[in-house]
């Protein structure tokens, strides 16, 4: 990695400027133990440092510690741990001036203030010059080390800058066998078909360019199961469960879909949302996807899609 200093962006810039190094990257996953740096548009200067789009800036969680400012004089301390599973860092990046995480990706569980546009990992000293650049939630990897999860189902990666449009997708019981796949549903109340999407959202309710999740659910009978069959979406957030959508399918219907889709607004926290089905407690089955011929892949047929902004 190559930087530079310019003392132009390092303490006391105004938002303006202060904004104009962090918008230039995002944090992306880059595997299932690290995080990097991404370029977005050209060489960015972030605390007095120039990265350019080069640069291999990263962070391994299985070889690189947590750090910790001092809460009075901003002295970084490597704390000798690495990530642990199941929990909540913020990203930083190290500045000109910031001691041991000068240049470095690193991840922290210190709350950033909020100072000029900007979230700084403290007010002064050595945290000042650095910046937090989004929110990260570990996952153990089933042998009790943390890792990145950033999957089709599973986001749990939060840009505060340069956020994209990212879809998501689950399929319950899919199987790409060239065959018609089915499973039971025999419900009489709603009742997940999945393990469901999920994803951080909104890392500051005071900040105000979030985007809102766009979520579209179907639901397709495997023959007449005797009974109204319903599909629905249900998002939740800080404990709570909120009906987004639903659909239904008449009594006697057989082969049929139906569809139903929602804007979510944006929320701050770790959000899930879950396809559903129920039929009333008559024992009957859904399709999970239907052939491809041969040709081409099976085709979803009982599916949740979203796209969310991170």
């Amino acid at each position: 990695m190559v930087v530079s200093a310019n003392p132009i962006y390092g303490r006391g810039a105004t938002e303006e400027t202060a904004l104009a190094g962090q918008w230039g990257f995002r944090v992306d996953a880059a595997g299932a133990t690290s995080i990097q740096l991404t370029s977005v548009f050209r060489n960015s200067v972030i605390s007095g440092l120039i990265v350019p789009p080069t640069a291999a800036v990263g962070c391994d969680l299985t070889a690189q510690n947590t750090f910790t400012p001092d809460g009075v004089t901003g002295a970084i301390t490597n704390d000798g741990t690495l990530p642990a599973v199941a929990t909540d860092y913020l990203i930083y990046f190290g500045g000109q001036g910031s001691g041991p995480v000068a240049g470095l990706l690193f991840l922290s569980q210190a709350i950033p203030p909020r100072i000029d546009g900007t979230y700084p990992l403290g007010a002064v000293g050595q945290a000042r010059n650095c910046q937090c650049l989004g929110w990260l939630r570990t996952i153990d990897d089933g042998a009790g080390a943390a890792n990145v999860n950033w999957t089709d189902k599973s986001r749990w990666l939060y840009n505060i800058y340069n956020r994209r449009p990212v879809g998501m997708f689950e399929c319950p019981h899919y199987a790409d066998d060239a065959a018609d796949t089915s499973y039971a549903l025999n419900s009489a109340a709603l009742s997940r078909l999945g393990d469901g999407l999920s994803w951080l959202d909104r890392f500051d309710a005071a900040w105000p360019f979030d985007e809102p999740a766009i979520l579209s659910a179907t639901i397709t009978v495997d023959g007449n199961i005797g009974n109204v069959t319903r599909g629905a979406i249900v998002l939740n957030i800080g404990g709570g469960a909120e009906l987004l959508a639903a659909c239904s399918i008449p009594n006697g219907t057989s082969g049929a879909s139906a569809s139903c889709s929602r804007v979510a607004s944006a929320e701050q926290g770790f959000r899930t949302a879950d396809l559903m089905a129920q039929n009333g407690g008559v024992a009957g089955t859904l399709f999970a996807d239907f052939t491809g011929g041969g040709t081409g892949p099976d085709v979803p047929a009982t599916y949740i899609v979203a796209t969310v902004w991170l």
